[in-house]
């Protein structure tokens, strides 16, 4: 195995004659130290012309069991030597030229599209294969914040939003604030590889990777609305007379919006209502008889 477990606790029996048991821990490091396949380790120590890693077994606490009597055992420890290859995808890679993406806080304005990037799916000898060489075993989806998940459209090696399934906004626009991430899936489809991985009594083989996870931020605010505490108040049936009933709300919240009905938070950077002057317009509600009153401020 190109990846072994650390340690595993083996059984391994011997003829009835000379022990009934042999027991022992068998420990696998590889060399350099617990090289982990992913695509770094590999690109670090894999030969380009026959890539390859060493692993290191040793036996602890071995045990041969005769009877009732426990005899403890000493082993060398065995090397192997396992030869990487470009058969099995072991990770997947992106390029993306966004430049919004490729920085440490990721963000969209909402309003902005998704630009096309490609896949890549990383072998086990460092090697890279584009996308359109695995047909649809290679994936990738946008999930929004509203925890739906959308297939991203593929043409070759690019994947995009597919304007005709996309619920959002039109031209396959962002237009709901919060949090999107990007992942990529690989499933194992070559008839080759599936019937070695069936040798090797594994039923399958897939690869995730999540790809960039972005915030959708308001655009600049179009609309000044009550917050929905306010309008739900103001929406019921209020008595106020001129006596002893003058008071209809404490105070009153606003809010801003953008044109896609993300509230524009006036925080930090973006006090858009500092030093502005709101006027809140009251009209009485007519009655049955079509009567009205005069506006009050």
């Amino acid at each position: 195995d190109a990846h072994p477990t650390p340690r595993s606790a083996a059984t391994v029996p011997t003829s009835e004659a000379a022990a009934s048991s042999v027991d022992a821990d068998v420990v696998a490091s590889d060399t350099p130290d617990a090289i982990d396949a992913d695509a770094d380790a590999i690109d670090a120590y894999a030969d380009a012309a026959s890539a390859a890693l060493e692993h290191t077994l040793t036996l602890e606490k071995a045990v041969a069991t005769v009877g009732d009597v426990d005899f403890p055992l000493n082993a060398d420890p065995l090397s192997l030597r396992t030869q990487l290859t470009d058969t099995f995808v072991v990770d997947i890679k992106e390029e993306m030229e966004q430049a919004e993406l490729k920085v440490k806080n990721p963000a969209l304005v909402a309003g902005s599209r998704l630009f096309e990037f490609k896949l890549k799916a990383l072998m086990e000898d460092g090697s890279a294969k584009y996308a359109a060489e695995f047909g649809s075993a290679l994936n990738a989806f946008l999930c929004t914040p509203s925890k739906q998940e959308f297939m991203l459209k593929r043409d070759r090696n690019l994947y995009a939003v597919d304007e005709d399934t996309w619920e959002d906004g039109d031209h396959g626009e962002l237009t709901k604030e919060g949090k999107y991430t990007i992942k990529a899936t690989y499933e194992e489809k070559r008839p080759e590889v599936v019937e070695l991985l069936r040798e090797q009594h594994q039923s399958e083989l897939k690869v995730k990777k999540i790809i960039c996870t972005f915030d959708v931020v308001p655009h600049t605010p179009t609309k000044l609305e009550l917050s929905p505490a306010c309008a739900k108040v103001l929406s019921r049936r209020s008595d106020v007379n001129n006596i002893d009933k003058l008071r209809v709300l404490g105070q009153v919240d606003l809010c801003l919006r953008d044109r896609f009905g993300n509230e524009a938070k006036a925080s930090g950077k973006s006090r858009w209502l500092e030093g502005a002057v709101v006027a809140i317009v009251l009209e009485p509600a007519h009655g049955e008889d079509g009567g009205g009153g005069e506006r009050a401020r």
